[in-house]
């Protein structure tokens, strides 16, 4: 890995997310990402975890990062995945189910589940008095936001930084619904996991940057980022964003 781009708030660095030793351990207050869903999409990159790989290998892959994740994150702080199950080739693959394994046997403790709604998104078929049993799944794909802990225990945070990370009673209303869906209370619901679990002033490290948008909600929020994407091009425009 090589050290991309670094300001006071932001730090990229362009390698593989398998391979995070310059990152020092326990320096982020919290994880946060969306790793790639394995086929689901081509990053264009010839070492990208997914694309390319078979389903145990890519699992492999992923256990290599939470891994890495495990060491890099303070004792005692959160964890938090965003993922999906997957139709492929008509099979449906319980990608949610083997993340939350992986995750587990890297040493995180389960906390909770989520689920992102998005109603627009429905599958369209044509319509039909009546249907044979066998075959039916969900119109509307639903993802999962998975969040654990690090055992240990955390260190103590000052009490003015704690009154900065106070969370309003309707946010925290909100967000202690199972299902989340976008209205025009939403915020991006990246930063309303950063307001969950961490605190201003808090580095947040996102293993699988994709387009940057988990640094963006972090610097928005008062909170540091360290970001790592494999893609140059993506780091170009990363930087762009951020600068």
């Amino acid at each position: 890995m090589r050290l991309y781009h670094d300001d006071d708030q932001a730090r990229l660095w362009l390698g593989d997310a398998r391979r995070m030793d310059p990152i020092p351990d326990g320096c982020a207050g919290l994880v946060l990402t969306c790793p790639p869903w394995w086929e689901s999409g081509d990053y264009g990159h010839p070492d990208q975890i997914g694309f390319g790989q078979t389903y145990p290998d890519f699992l492999a892959s992923l256990s290599e990062v939470w891994a890495q994740c495990y060491r890099c994150l303070m004792p005692g702080r959160a964890m938090i995945v965003w993922i999906a199950d997957l139709l492929w080739r008509d099979e449906p693959v319980a990608l949610a189910a083997d993340t939350h394994r992986g995750l587990q046997e890297a040493g995180f403790k389960y906390e909770a589940t989520w689920y992102w709604f998005e109603p627009g998104k429905a599958v369209r078929e044509e319509p039909a008095d009546a249907r044979v049993p066998f075959g039916c799944r969900p119109k509307v794909h639903a993802e999962t936001i998975l969040a654990y802990r690090k055992p240990g225990e955390s260190e103590a945070t000052p009490p003015g930084v704690v009154d900065e990370s106070r969370i309003p009673a309707e946010v925290w209303r909100a967000a202690r619904q199972a299902v989340w869906t976008p209205d025009d209370n939403l915020e991006h619901p990246y930063r309303r996991l950063i307001r969950l679990w961490s605190y201003a002033g808090d580095t947040v490290l996102d293993p699988f940057a994709g387009q940057g948008t988990i640094a963006l909600a972090a610097r928005a929020l008062g909170r540091r980022s360290i970001s790592v994407e494999l893609n140059p091009d993506s780091c170009r425009h990363i930087t762009t964003l951020l600068s």
